[in-house]
């Protein structure tokens, strides 16, 4: 199994007592690209500004059939129901 390295983008590291307690920052959209490119994972929100509506609802109908509507889902088609008047 291959182990991987996270790069943190705070570099440079002050050397305290309280370094461990110190929060470290990583780059998501890089952890995301290599997630991609080396285990073929893809993590995308549905509302990514980058998708256009079709590919928005094409991810929104995967995550549905792979694990439930989520929160947003649910909201979103109660609202619907609502906007048709029904009960």
């Amino acid at each position: 199994m291959k182990t991987r390295t996270i790069k943190s983008s705070h570099q440079s590291r002050i050397r305290s007592s309280l370094a461990s307690v110190q929060p470290v920052h990583f780059d998501a959209e890089a952890i995301k690209e290599e997630g991609w490119r080396e285990h073929q994972i893809l993590v995308i929100a549905q509302e990514d500004a980058r998708l256009d509506r079709l590919e928005r609802e094409l991810v929104r109908q995967i995550g549905n059939r792979l694990y439930g509507a989520g929160q947003a889902t649910s909201r979103t088609a109660a609202s619907r129901t609502a906007a048709k008047g029904a009960p």
